[in-house]
């Protein structure tokens, strides 16, 4: 199972992927030197939490969890907060993204520094720090 501590980091990287997200595209009409804070802010903290992420999980599981939280979550916002209205096809497609969140949280994973201490081979991993 994925560790819990990655799933959560995922998540909230995810968040603020969406936040600067909207930032630049609904704030648009801000002077730059606003919005650029704002941008640059969420996405450094989306980054960190994304790195807090990829220290207990598989690269390909950790980027497809944070690309699918961002989508549920611009998905969501979209339409609670914006009124944006979607076919039964988005819904299925959501659905899909909802399952696979599942599946990959529900898959047995063997954390990174799990594989080193393992006495994988240095050229098998890129966590070469135990």
């Amino acid at each position: 199972m994925l560790a819990s501590s990655a799933l959560f980091y995922a998540f909230i990287s995810g968040i603020f992927y969406v936040l600067a997200t909207f930032a630049m595209k609904y704030w648009g009409g801000l002077p730059l030197l606003v919005l650029l804070p704002l941008a640059g802010t969420a996405l450094c903290l989306a980054a960190i939490f994304e790195i807090e992420a990829l220290k207990s999980a598989q690269m390909a599981r950790t980027f497809v969890l944070i690309l699918s939280f961002e989508f549920l979550l611009t998905f969501l916002c979209a339409t609670l907060f914006l009124g944006e209205h979607y076919t039964m096809r988005d819904l299925v497609g959501l659905c899909l993204v909802f399952a696979g969140i599942v599946m990959l949280a529900a898959r047995k994973d063997t954390a990174v520094g799990e594989v080193a201490a393992k006495g994988v081979p240095a050229h098998r991993t890129i966590d070469q720090r135990s």
